[in-house]
């Protein structure tokens, strides 16, 4: 796969990025990434809940974040509460907690659609790399940088390249999918 470095980063990126977002999802246990990149407006700047505290979880279903200054406390709490997660961040003496109630069927299924949603949209954005490159490739087969046989040769690799990250995309959809139906 070394011999397109610049499509392989380009690929490897697009994964990356799936597994991120993908991560972001919760399932039965709850995870610091729920929240870590949630923005806070603090002294007039946004910056991820990460930034301004620890993020830590005392149980499966609540994680707290301790701020290292005291001043971020609400703001932290109201950032979470008005995020897209649908929890509520409480000011519990020095940290915010926040609960998260146990997932229902329909969110569950929701989530499950959410993430083939995600995994169509990384799998389109592969396909819109391979076309760029193929018609790369064909722009130098036409103007005589490669040969005929190159063409096909690395037209060939390029399909198997990309049904290997195609793979990649639903192994990964399959796991979160398999995780939260459990």
């Amino acid at each position: 796969m070394a011999e397109f470095p610049e499509v392989t980063k380009k690929l490897e990126d697009a994964i990356k990025n799936l597994a991120e977002e993908l991560s972001r999802i919760r399932s039965g246990r709850v995870t610091t990434a729920l929240i870590e990149d949630i923005s806070v407006d603090y002294y007039g700047a946004r910056q991820p809940v990460k930034t301004l505290g620890t993020i830590g979880s005392l149980d499966a279903r609540t994680l707290v974040v301790e701020p290292w200054d005291k001043n971020a406390l609400e703001p932290i709490a109201n950032a979470i509460t008005k995020s897209p997660q649908g929890v509520q961040g409480i000011v519990d003496g020095n940290r915010v907690r926040i609960n998260f109630p146990p997932l229902s069927k329909e969110r569950r299924d929701e989530f499950i659609r959410f993430a083939g949603k995600k995994a169509e949209e990384t799998r389109v954005r592969l396909r819109q790399v391979r076309d760029e490159e193929l018609k790369e490739l064909k722009k130098d087969e036409k103007n005589g940088k490669i040969g005929k046989d190159d063409f096909f040769r690395a037209k060939d690799r390029f399909e198997k390249m990309f049904k290997d990250y195609f793979d990649k995309i639903d192994s990964i959809k399959e796991a979160k999918e398999k995780e939260l139906s459990s």
